[in-house]
């Protein structure tokens, strides 16, 4: 029995404390956070002067360090931002550039489509059914299938002149037609008082008529269009043609200025004997 109890009593472990190390450590910094209270205590006004101004020189390093690289960092992020941004604003300026050249593009071949197309008809010499005198007819004409022409109007002249040589002018009489709504077609006629039955021949024609001035009108587009016309009248004719060893004939009707001076040499030049 005491045999037993001996040896269980030397093998037993000793206990060791847990916190053995965490003591020592907690021991040795408050030792040297005593040690370092007690320099500081001791030290000159000098010495800690400086160590204060080493220490505030330091931190103004370190926040200045860290002060220049956010403003880099700020820089860098702002680059990329202005950068995507002008990306940005050149692609919704070219998407913006595309749609207008879409609309404009749609625009022109809807206008090619449907805008008024107005013209003026060669004037023509018709006897009035009533009393027979000739009149003078003034036709518009819109094309069919196409929008109203708005405000259209025409602006001219009656001339009557000396023939064939026509410089000298025996009457000019302004007309100005105003028509606000012109859907496909319009005319307005005329009497020529100065008209007689010698006028209709060219052998005998001695005075002509000119039709001189502009038309103008509002495609339904917004887009005016005006153009100049005239129109002189010549009488009958026939003229030698030297092709065919015959005559040929025309007249009784207007003709573009140009074409009227061309005509009226040419038939001086070539008369029917």
């Amino acid at each position: 029995m005491e045999n037993t109890d001996k040896s269980a009593s030397t093998d037993a472990p000793i206990a060791q404390p847990r916190d053995t190390q965490w003591i020592r450590l907690i021991s040795y910094a408050k030792r040297k956070m005593d040690e370092r209270t007690a320099k500081k205590q001791k030290e000159p006004p000098t010495d800690k002067a400086a160590r204060v101004t080493a220490n505030a020189t330091i931190w103004i390093a370190f926040f200045t360090f860290v002060s220049v690289a956010v403003s880099v960092g700020t820089f860098l992020i702002l680059k990329s931002q202005l950068k995507e941004m002008h990306d940005g604003g050149v692609d919704t300026h070219n998407l913006a550039q595309a749609a207008m050249d879409q609309a404009t593009l749609s625009r022109q071949q809807l206008e090619g489509t449907m805008a008024a197309v107005v013209r003026l008809e060669e004037p023509r010499v018709t006897p009035d059914p009533i009393t027979g005198r000739p009149i003078l007819v003034m036709l518009l004409l819109n094309q069919e299938n196409r929008v109203m022409a708005r405000n259209a109007y025409v602006r001219f002249a009656i001339k009557t002149t000396s023939f064939p040589r026509t410089n000298t002018v025996l009457q000019s009489i302004p007309e100005m037609i105003e028509i606000s709504q012109l859907s496909k077609s319009w005319a307005k006629n005329y009497t020529l008082f100065n008209f007689t039955k010698q006028d209709e021949q060219f052998a005998t024609q001695k005075k002509t008529f000119t039709v001189e001035g502009e038309f103008g009108f509002d495609d339904g587009f917004d887009n005016e269009i005006e153009q100049p016309f005239c129109y002189s009248y010549i009488g009958f004719y026939d003229f030698k043609n030297e092709q065919t060893a015959g005559s040929t004939s025309g007249g009784g009707g207007f003709l573009p200025c140009d074409k009227f001076r061309e005509m009226v040499a040419y038939l001086l030049a070539h008369p029917w004997k």
